[in-house]
């Protein structure tokens, strides 16, 4: 993915959620030049997975099956060396989706 140094961005909020976390951080999907999302981009890549902390966002099941996708295809984190740990203490984070 190229880099994005300098030129704008869209945040898009997701009408199902809350517009901050209880940090005050803004809750939003990020879209790029050309109108790809982000988010999407990484789940699909293998470098993030979707997370559900109360509701599930409304791209949710999208992200979802993106992630699924990358842990069949062993793509970043789901293949060697991290074997799908993606570092968390969470549980049901570990195991993947």
């Amino acid at each position: 993915m190229e880099r994005f140094d300098g030129r704008r961005v869209r945040l898009v909020s997701d009408p199902g959620q809350d517009p901050v976390d209880a940090y005050g951080r803004l809750l939003r999907y990020v879209q790029l030049p050309g109108g790809e999302d982000l988010g999407a981009a990484e789940v699909a890549r293998g470098l993030a997975m979707p997370y559900v902390f109360d509701t599930p966002a409304g791209r949710y099941a999208h992200y979802r099956s993106l992630a699924e996708g990358a842990r069949a295809a062993d793509r970043g984190s789901w293949g060697p060396p991290c074997d799908g740990d993606f570092h968390s203490s969470v549980p049901g984070v570990q195991d993947g989706l």
